[in-house]
Order: C-alpha cells, then structure tokens, then sequence
C-alpha cells in the first residue's frame, strides 16, 4: 500500500489533497516531535521537581510549541 493509498482511501480526486505538501509536513511533525521531548525534559525534569509552579507548566509548553510553528512558517 503506498502513500496515495493511504491518504486517499475512498477515492477522491488527487486534487482535493493536495493543499498539503507532504515533505514540509513531514518536517513540522518531526521539529514538534523533537521540540516536545527536549521541552518535556526542561520542564518536566528539570524545572518542575526544583520549582513546583504549576501554573507556569503550560505557559512554558504553549510558547515552545508557538516558537515551532512559527519558525517553520518562516522558512517556507
């Protein structure tokens, strides 16, 4: 089964799918995958257990993921 196959499992137009460029996709997913580990550890790991301010745990996680598309927005 390849690509097209998956993406496009009830047969629609190749058209109505091609408003997403599959590289640069793939690119946002893998930055947000990274961006997600290295910020859990930062916050999870290391500033948490010394800190304990909860309240600063999803301010920090929304900038970070902001940051991500952001910076991949300005590269296209």
């Amino acid at each position: 089964m390849n690509f097209a196959e998956i993406m496009n499992p009830g047969g629609f137009p190749d058209e109505m799918i091609k408003f997403i460029k599959v590289p640069d996709f793939l690119e946002l997913v893998l930055r947000f995958t990274f961006n997600i580990a290295v910020i859990f550890v930062l916050i999870r790991l290391l500033y948490y257990p010394t800190a304990r301010r909860k309240d600063y745990l999803f301010t920090y996680k929304s900038v970070s993921f902001f940051g991500v598309v952001l910076a991949c927005k300005q590269r296209s």
